[in-house]
């Protein structure tokens, strides 16, 4: 199984792969690349158990703000969730733009408007997997950015937000669960719903602020449209663990591109 076309999920049983967003297939991985963390210890229980203490409203509001940001980066066959940081750049998972270095990449705002990126950058062998593009919007775009917050201050149970396109679900849909655990420095452990598609997706914390970057997710039923209805998923159908890379080590390498 080529792990480039599939996402890490983590179960109780330990770090498992499951089928990822609709990548094209990039170049078989080295021998020697390094294997995922293995966080299985971190991963007790089952993500149902733990409710987020979040009211709807207030879910529903962080998220439609989160909605703004968030982009459907599509090519070829290849595609995946992705969000603004600043005016010039989209955060993404490695995984999910790879393989488009001889694709031309649309990218879809929230307003509807479709507008072409270039590759800025991505870690080769996806650990972690964090990727970016960089854009130029156009002077009438009505989106939003995301301001990067603090992972490092996430406590377990803290209530988590995320908004991507999982598929089967539909796009733009508001997903809302509670970190679980954090393995070292470049993995939080979390029960926020998250499905093939979610590839890319940010998850915002109760100030609204970006804390970290979605790289799992499972498959189910036919999309919808999300953007501008009051749906809010605290579950979706087949829940697993979810993984994502905390916003300081997402910086860290977009410093660096």
């Amino acid at each position: 199984m080529n792990r480039r076309n599939y996402l890490t999920l983590i179960t109780s049983a330990g770090v498992t792969s499951i089928a990822g967003c609709t990548a094209e297939q990039p170049p078989e991985p080295s021998s020697d690349d390094p294997a995922p963390p293995d966080i299985s210890d971190s991963a007790d229980g089952n993500p149902e158990d733990y409710d987020a203490n979040i009211d709807d409203e207030t879910v529903l509001e962080l998220g439609l703000q989160t909605q703004k940001a968030v982009v459907d980066i599509t090519y070829g066959r290849g595609g995946g969730t992705g969000w603004l940081i600043d005016d010039t750049t989209i955060v993404t998972n490695s995984h999910v733009i790879q393989a488009a270095e001889d694709h031309d990449i649309n990218i879809e705002l929230y307003s509807g408007e479709t507008i072409t990126g270039t590759i800025r950058g991505y870690v080769d062998d996806m650990i972690p997997d964090i990727g970016a593009l960089a854009v130029d919007l156009p002077d009438a775009a009505d989106y939003n950015t995301l301001t990067p917050g603090d992972a490092t201050t996430l406590k377990p149970e803290d209530p988590l937000i995320q908004v991507g396109h999982p598929s089967g679900i539909g796009r733009w849909a508001i997903s809302v669960g509670v970190l679980h655990a954090k393995h070292g420095r470049d993995t939080l452990l979390s029960t926020v719903p998250s499905l093939s598609g979610n590839s890319g997706s940010p998850i915002v914390n109760t100030d609204g602020n970006v804390v970290g970057l979605t790289s799992g997710g499972t498959r189910v039923r036919d999309p919808i449209d999300y953007r501008d209805t009051d749906e809010i998923f605290r579950d979706y159908p087949t829940v697993q663990w979810t993984t994502h890379n905390p916003i300081g080590t997402v910086t860290d390498h977009l410093d660096n591109w």
